[in-house]
């Protein structure tokens, strides 16, 4: 077995589309790729027939990963379109470096869509052009349909951005021949009368694809990656949510639209399950969508311990570099010595993105090691807790002011501190109580939930879990990750040991 330094060893990167661009600039594959682990996902043959299209998971659960693995897969009998919304795509800062033109003409600017505040027949409008845009060629439409004629003239050997900012207009247009400005569409009865006027033409458009995408019997696979919102007012995090929701919404109409004219073309999305959680969403007709539609990727039901399957994940990743006879026991022996797994799940979150931040972590700080010792995890750990709370902080962004993220930061520094040192024990009414600064300072900008839902995101997210004792006096902890979805009123509250390690 080769001996190579850290800094020899690929291990990938946490973010998949960091992975999947970095390795596209060297014309390579991304490991994900090469070194694909699927134990996790075993229904992922209803995916590629398309049977699902809907992927659901917390962020870092491996959702990008599979959906470009899916786009791999798929590459052999269909044209494919692989989509990354604009929004917080930069969190990881190995892809924020990526500059390359190919890429950024793959990213899609939300506010192209949002700003006509109609967002169902946006997406439903884009999503369409971009699968017609697939067609080798493409009819003139009849000419009383000038808007369409206009559109497809426009969409013709543009990027998947030029097209949203096309689709835009031409519903901007239609809105305006109504006599009445954009962006002043509010009350219900002119949104009503718009909606529908989007609607109809829509309607026109839909059939007119459908009808050259049958003609060019065209097979395609469309993969719509995360779309993410970010907190900045109530109104606009309404909106942010909107599009999201209406997008599961147009993905299933379409798909479902596809299914009865015996079309083989397929839209995917994934979305992140944290964003379930915001009330423009939860409060939606869409749930029944994503469970007949989606599957969840949930890491939470496996066992603690040497078995779970990140760490077959990381070493089908090790064996590109260190050979197939590269095991289970000498990853722990090699790299984790003296570290339990149970201990590494603890420490961290138990998902894909937990162990190749790990070993990212390890490489950056010993390079030229070809194995660590026992004392190097301490700075090993360091080293990822920080990385970790840096992305816990962008998830954070959903539901919270920017403004307000370094206050919340500050206390949740002070629970670290008292809760590390052993100083204080909190209860769910000590949480509260100590959130409740942080809390007023969101409120002065905007938020208006109340800090006891603060503290259920805050859970949700993975700051915060729970412990208690059962009846036979046994230690029960209560973690959002591992499958408990709503915190509880008894028993002490934690703060996860790598947020607390970073904030210490």
């Amino acid at each position: 077995m080769p001996e190579l330094p850290l800094i020899k060893i690929s291990v990938g990167e946490p973010d998949a589309n960091a992975e999947y661009y970095m390795a596209k600039k060297v014309n390579s594959k991304p490991i994900f790729i090469d070194a694909y682990h699927n134990a996790h996902f075993p229904g992922i043959d209803q995916f590629r027939s398309g049977a699902k299209f809907i992927l659901v998971g917390q962020k870092g659960t491996g959702k990008t990963a599979i959906l470009r693995h899916l786009e791999e897969d798929s590459r052999k009998h269909y044209k494919t379109k692989f989509i990354v919304f604009r929004k917080e795509i930069l969190e990881e800062a190995d892809l924020a470096k990526i500059a390359v033109s190919d890429s950024a003409s793959m990213l899609i600017d939300e506010e192209h869509i949002k700003r006509t505040r109609f967002f169902h027949h946006a997406m439903k409008r884009l999503l369409l052009s971009l699968l017609l845009a697939q067609c080798d060629e493409i009819e003139d439409p009849p000419q009383q349909n000038g808007w369409i004629s206009n559109l497809i003239q426009n969409i013709k050997s543009s990027s998947a951005g030029e097209i949203a900012a096309h689709v835009s207009d031409s519903i901007g247009s239609a809105l305006s021949s109504m006599k009445f400005d954009v962006s002043a569409v509010t009350k219900e009865k002119v949104a009503l009368d718009a909606a529908k006027l989007i609607k109809r033409s829509n309607d026109e458009f839909t059939k007119f694809c459908v009808s050259q995408i049958k003609k060019r019997s065209l097979k395609c696979r469309l993969f719509l990656d995360e779309m993410h919102f970010a907190y900045r007012d109530k109104s606009t995090l309404s909106a942010d949510a909107a599009l999201v929701r209406d997008t599961v919404m147009a993905v299933q109409s379409i798909n479902e639209k596809f299914i009865d004219e015996n079309i083989d073309c397929t839209v995917y999305m994934s979305i992140r399950s944290e964003f379930l959680e915001h009330e423009e969403i939860s409060t939606a007709d869409i749930s029944h969508s994503i469970q007949s539609y989606g599957q969840e990727i949930s890491w939470e039901s496996f066992p603690y311990g040497k078995e779970h399957p990140i760490f077959d994940l990381m070493i089908a990743r090790l064996r590109l570099s260190l050979g197939n006879n590269f095991d289970r026991k000498a990853m722990f022996h090699r790299f984790m010595p003296g570290v339990s797994a149970s201990k590494f799940l603890d420490y961290s979150w138990g998902k894909p993105r937990d162990i190749v931040r790990f070993f990212k972590a390890a490489r950056d700080n010993y390079p030229n090691k070809a194995s660590l010792q026992s004392a190097d995890f301490a700075s090993v750990f360091r080293t990822y807790a920080n990385m970790a709370w840096q992305d816990i902080k962008s998830a954070l962004t959903a539901f919270i002011p920017k403004e307000s993220i370094s206050v919340l930061e500050h206390t949740l520094q002070r629970i670290a501190k008292n809760s590390l040192d052993g100083g204080s024990r909190y209860t769910h009414s000590d949480i509260l109580s100590a959130l409740k600064p942080a809390h007023e300072n969101m409120k002065a900008h905007g938020v208006t939930y109340e800090v006891d839902e603060l503290f259920r995101l805050l859970y949700i997210v993975g700051i915060f879990y729970i412990a208690y004792e059962d009846a036979k006096g046994q230690t029960i902890y209560h973690r959002f990750h591992r499958g408990n979805r709503r915190p509880i009123d008894k028993g002490v509250v934690h703060i996860h040991f790598a947020v607390a390690k970073s904030l210490s």
